[in-house]
């Protein structure tokens, strides 16, 4: 048995061994943490010594936010640390560290961002923010500022133009922007929203049909035993048709048509614009936002094209991507989407067509949402979940906060749902393609111009109609709604 004499020693031994790990070094004052200056008096800083300790050091330069550039920004002895889970914004400089600048930031591949960072690949180039390498539109590759500009509605070159302006000078029917069409044979004529056409009565600078004629729809000039000023006069909604030559009552939505003036709504539309897999008939519809602005037994029909219209809901055409439409109204419960008048089940629930909140009830948020079969669809969700809820699938979250990750809606995007240019304060409302079926939908442009986007005639002007707008992409096309002048 140890002696009490060597059984002390030993308790010496080990208490000294304790008591060394706390003894701080003379002249140095711990602190925690690291950064801090609570408990170092004036002009000191809590300097790193470990991941969450160190020593109060004299504060030698002036404290800023730690940016990623080799430099002690905040003063606390340690360079670029903690930017790693810092998000990269578009600015032009390395926000997480990664030595990549604005990575990521380029959604649709084709060099440019919405900020317009340039030179920022190349180690020896000038990176920073150049206003005249802005993406206008950050989700089609063919729209950037080097892209040439076409004939359509879509503002290619991000000049703020679809078409180049200027019209035709005096005496002359030509414009600058037909120059888009000279490779076109037969449609010489550039006029945004339709694109290269032919010079005939239909061309809004085509030769005008004279009494007692009106323009056919092949269009040439037919005679007929009306004009369109005697039919005005007339009672009901009637118009002067081409086809009988006489005076008929216009069409319904979801009616066959030839031309826009034998609809009520003025809008006579290509079945691809509604996503009906036929060339013919065309057919009549009505501009809208949400089923608020369709008439009783009508609906807001959303076919991912760009385009809403008000069509019966006895209309069930085989249609692209979805089933037939069922009778289920929006707000109640469903397990498909033929179960739907909209076509759209969304977590068994059938969900309705929207463009901006004020078209959805209490409760639900109107947004793009991330459906199941990886398409997107602006609609009022009831209880769309927000950034930091739990969820089980991408299409529980609201599209600001549309990724479920670890069974929280996180957020990827700060697009806003929107109708008109004036839902974007400074902005525009912009045409997006996005989802594996690239479906377009409209959302704030923060950074763009205003573009003229509508969702119902009530929107534009007098004279004015809203109506689909052909648009030609490398993957086929699409039809926004832009407010555009009557027309045949």
């Amino acid at each position: 048995m140890r002696s009490i004499a060597t059984r002390l020693v030993l308790f010496a031994m080990l208490l000294g061994v304790a008591c060394s790990v706390i003894v701080e070094p003379p002249g140095r004052l711990r602190c925690d943490p690291p950064g801090a200056r609570a408990g170092c008096g004036d002009n000191a800083i809590c300097g790193a010594e470990g991941d969450d300790f160190g020593y109060c050091v004299e504060l030698t330069c002036e404290m800023g936010q730690e940016i990623c550039d080799g430099l002690d920004n905040d003063c606390d002895t340690r360079v670029d640390e903690e930017l790693a889970d810092r998000t990269e914004r578009c600015d032009a400089r390395d926000d997480d560290c990664d030595g990549f600048i604005d990575e990521g930031l380029d959604r649709d591949g084709d060099g440019f961002t919405t900020c317009g960072t340039t030179d920022c690949v190349d180690p020896d180039g000038m990176c920073r923010l150049d206003e005249n390498n802005i993406d206008c539109n950050d989700t089609l590759a063919e729209v950037n500022p080097a892209a040439p500009e076409l004939c359509d509605s879509i503002d290619r070159d991000c000049d703020g133009f679809a078409v180049p302006p200027g019209e035709p000078p005096d005496g002359a029917v030509a414009a600058p922007r037909d120059s888009l069409c000279m490779d076109v044979v037969g449609a010489p004529f550039c006029e945004s929203g339709l694109g290269c056409i032919p010079n005939d009565c239909r061309a809004p600078r085509g030769e005008p049909c004279l009494p007692p004629t009106i323009c056919g729809p092949d269009g040439t000039c037919v005679t007929v035993d009306c004009t369109p000023e005697t039919c005005d006069a007339r009672p009901g909604d009637v118009f002067c048709s081409s086809v009988t030559g006489d005076c008929e009552p216009r069409k319904g939505n979801g009616e066959s048509c030839i031309q826009n003036d034998e609809c009520s709504s003025q809008v006579c539309a290509l079945p691809e614009v509604l996503g009906i897999a036929r060339s013919e008939p065309r057919i009549c519809v009505d501009a809208c936002c949400s089923d608020n602005d369709c008439a009783l037994g009508e609906f807001c029909w959303d076919a991912g094209t760009g385009t809403r219209s008000c069509v019966p809901t006895t209309f069930e055409p085989a249609l692209h991507g979805r089933a037939s439409l069922g009778s289920t109204n929006a707000g109640q419960s469903c397990s498909a989407d033929g179960e739907c008048r909209s076509g759209l089940c969304q977590s068994n629930v059938c969900i309705g067509a929207c463009r901006r909140p004020s078209d959805c009830p209490s409760g639900s948020a109107c947004a793009p949402i991330n459906r199941e079969d990886g398409s997107i669809v602006t609609a009022c969700v009831p209880g769309a979940r927000e950034s930091g809820q739990f969820c089980e699938s991408d299409g529980q979250c609201a599209w600001g906060d549309c990724q479920c990750v670890f069974g929280v809606c996180g957020t990827c995007s700060e697009d806003e749902a929107c109708a008109i240019d004036s839902d974007c304060g400074g902005g525009g409302c912009s045409y997006y393609l996005a989802g594996s079926t690239n479906d377009a939908f409209a959302a704030c442009n923060f950074d763009g111009s205003p573009t003229g986007a509508c969702c119902t005639s009530e929107q534009c002007g007098a004279d004015m109609v809203c109506r689909p707008s052909m648009v030609s992409q490398a993957d086929g096309r699409f039809w926004p709604m832009y407010c555009d002048a009557r027309r045949l």
